[in-house]
């Protein structure tokens, strides 16, 4: 089966986050279960991964909000693999201290056992 993609809101594979002023990008991933594999990696490694065996549906992890998270140029990559999770949706969010300022993408992934997927985004910080 291939895997079908259902954007809601698609990914414009680029957005600008203005860390100056506070902004910041908040990730959320949902799943089906029973077992969800996914990771969110950049150039300098692991960025998220849920713990092995996670019973959650719901994950959520922030980037550009910790003084250490690099600034400039980012290429944000997030693998899913869906042997044992059929469904995943995947937001990206960008928030600053008054809460959410806009959605940059909302998407519905849906695949076999033997499917896999990557969705990147290219951040630029300012």
């Amino acid at each position: 089966m291939a895997i079908i993609l259902t954007p809601t809101k698609p990914n414009p594979d680029s957005v600008v986050v203005k860390t100056s002023t506070g902004e910041f990008l908040r990730f959320v991933v949902t799943d089906e279960g029973p077992g969800p594999s996914f990771i969110m990696a950049c150039a300098t490694g692991v960025v998220f991964a849920p713990p092995v065996a996670s019973p959650k549906s719901k994950y959520e992890w922030f980037r550009f909000k910790d003084a250490r998270d690099p600034v400039g140029f980012d290429i944000l990559v997030v693998i899913f693999i869906f042997l044992t999770n059929a469904k995943y949706t995947y937001t990206c969010e960008i928030w600053n201290k008054g809460g959410l300022k806009s959605t940059v993408f909302e998407l519905a992934y849906e695949g076999a056992p033997t499917d896999h997927c990557a969705e990147d985004l290219t951040v630029v910080t300012q």
